[in-house]
């Protein structure tokens, strides 16, 4: 009987986490991704990430983390990598 009270919160806490392993996660880079074209405005201060679909742009995403993105010019020359805490907004454009 014992061993049944000790096993029952280890059975729930495993459950518990293997099903959080499965939902994805969610991030502000989350409607991104890697190969994708984007437009990047410097502030000065802080970056402004925009989307405009079918619409060539100045980058494209190479590389993503869940704080940093990193981006490479179309003439492939620079890399940029921009913290998440450096963004000020990303700009989703639908034309359709």
């Amino acid at each position: 009987m014992n061993r049944l009270f000790v096993l029952l919160p280890v059975l729930a806490i495993v459950l518990l986490a293997v099903g959080a392993a499965d939902a994805p996660k969610k991030t502000v880079f989350s409607g991104l991704k890697v190969g994708q074209p984007v437009g990047l405005k410097d502030h000065g201060t802080d970056f402004e990430i925009s989307v405009i679909d079918d619409v060539p742009q100045s980058h494209k995403i190479i590389d993503m983390g869940d704080d940093f993105i990193v981006l490479e010019d179309v003439g492939a020359v620079t890399q940029t990598t921009i913290p998440v805490t450096s963004l000020k907004a990303i700009v989703l454009l639908k034309t359709k």
